[in-house]
């Protein structure tokens, strides 16, 4: 090692302390990294082999659906249970008029160009058992 590099920085790390500090800090810092630096185990393998893995990652999010997918699948056994509703209002003669047909509210006095507003309630239940 006694390149004329070299002897030029052992010249003036001999002659001013300032210069040998900026070589002596990032070794000293590099050396506390290396001796805090933990020695692998197995089990520290195992969990960082596993922490990384994108196919077992991809393994567990399959896995996840899967029960997603069966807990539907069992809630088809259990009784289903279906409600529906509409509110309809209108002052529209021909509207009005197949209301109070489905309503089976019809009578011969009705003003057929007239007949007033007309409210329309239907409400659904359905229950279903497999």
């Amino acid at each position: 090692m006694n390149t004329p590099l070299f002897s030029l920085w052992i010249r003036r790390a001999a002659s001013s302390p300032l210069h040998l500090l900026k070589f002596v800090i990032p070794f000293l810092i590099a050396a506390g990294t290396w001796l805090q630096a933990q020695p692998w185990n197995l089990q520290r393998a195992m969990d960082t082999a596993l922490a990384n893995n994108p196919d077992l990652k991809v393994a567990v999010t399959r896995l996840d659906q899967s029960k997603a997918m069966l807990e539907e699948a069992e809630s088809m056994g259990m009784p289903q249970v279906s409600l529906k509703g509409s509110y309809t209002q209108t002052d529209s003669p021909m509207m009005a008029f197949g209301s109070i047909l489905n309503q089976r509210a019809f009578n011969f006095d009705l003003d057929f160009n007239d007949p007033g507003t007309i409210d329309n309630l239907n409400a659904t239940a359905m229950v279903g058992i497999p």
